[in-house]
């Protein structure tokens, strides 16, 4: 088996994060070791982080009811907050903009509908270079190449997004070179806790 993998960006999200706060040392993460994308992308931010001179704090929950406890365990211990693509700590995700607004700690993500929905910037998937990669795959298949000498590919890079008001209500000064790059800006936090 062979394609192109959707992959988020890490290190990309990780070097957008050293830009936009470059005297960060320590990320927060709080997450869902039993969730699926967490198991397999936690000790892959693990490794870019560490390439990057990041130290993590993790904070394992097993149901979103533990989010708030967990983000409480992290102040006074971490930078930033930084959350991946996980659906427990997802359906808890007003909590965390809660958190960070109150804490004024920064909030970052690693996908583009979480920035809308309060997180400062995120670099997301760029799917038209997906589909780009796999084109490619395909005619190299349709070329007469073996799909067994095909390793999968991951795009490089990915499309800023920033939300100006979260990062306003977070106390953070959103670099004018990274404004004028992003794909989106989001003016608004589309949802709050209710």
């Amino acid at each position: 088996m062979t394609g192109v993998s959707d992959l988020w960006p890490i290190g990309p999200n990780l070097d957008l994060i050293r830009q936009v706060l470059p005297q960060a040392k320590t990320l927060g993460m709080v997450y869902d070791p039993g969730d699926a994308s967490s198991s397999v992308t936690i000790p892959l931010i693990t490794k870019e982080a560490e390439a990057r001179r990041f130290k993590l704090e993790l904070r394992p929950v097993h149901s979103s009811n533990e989010v708030a406890q967990s983000l409480a365990s992290l102040e006074g211990k971490a930078d930033l907050l930084f959350t991946a693509n996980d659906v427990t700590v997802t359906a808890a995700f007003p909590a965390l903009v809660q958190f960070a607004i109150q804490k004024k700690m920064p909030l970052f993500a690693a996908d583009y509908s979480s920035v809308q929905r309060g997180a400062i910037c995120a670099v997301g998937q760029n799917y038209y270079n997906v589909g780009s990669e796999a084109a490619k795959m395909i005619a190299a298949v349709a070329d007469g190449q073996k799909l067994s000498t095909l390793p999968v590919r991951y795009t490089k890079g990915g499309d800023i997004y920033i939300n100006v008001k979260a990062a306003e209500l977070m106390a953070v000064q959103m670099p004018e070179s990274l404004l004028v790059k992003a794909k989106e800006t989001y003016r608004e936090i589309s949802e709050k806790e209710k």
